[in-house]
């Protein structure tokens, strides 16, 4: 498996894209737009990012196959209002496999305690 950093527009598609492979056969899905999802990592339109800090990852299989994705969150104006520093994590996405889910949900949680957050 490989974790990438969502850095550029490239890497951007590939989180856009994530939910789209791995709900391609669920007839019941529906796909948010993306640039609703474009606007909440956006620093020029999501005021959050004023008092926030967030960074987002995808997983991709060994042949570069799009199976998982994360973001990790801290709003500055909250995390220390509660007892313990406090972030969170959200767009999670993953195929069924325990090993992706945990590398996703680890890699968000150490980004946490870099940030001196309690996930």
């Amino acid at each position: 498996m490989n974790l990438i950093k969502v850095t550029d527009r490239k890497t951007e598609k590939m989180f856009l894209d994530t939910a789209r492979v791995i709900y391609k056969n669920d007839s019941t899905w529906v796909c948010p737009l993306d640039n609703d999802i474009k606007a909440v990592f956006d620093p020029h339109i999501n005021p959050y990012h004023k008092h926030g800090a967030v960074e987002r990852w995808v997983l991709t299989d060994d042949r570069k196959k799009l199976i998982g994705r994360i973001a990790a969150f801290i709003d500055f104006n909250l995390a220390n209002s509660y007892e313990q520093p406090t972030g969170g994590m959200g767009f999670f996405e993953c195929i069924d496999d325990k090993d992706a889910a945990f590398l996703l949900f680890d890699t968000a949680k150490e980004w946490l305690k870099e940030q001196w957050m309690d996930p």
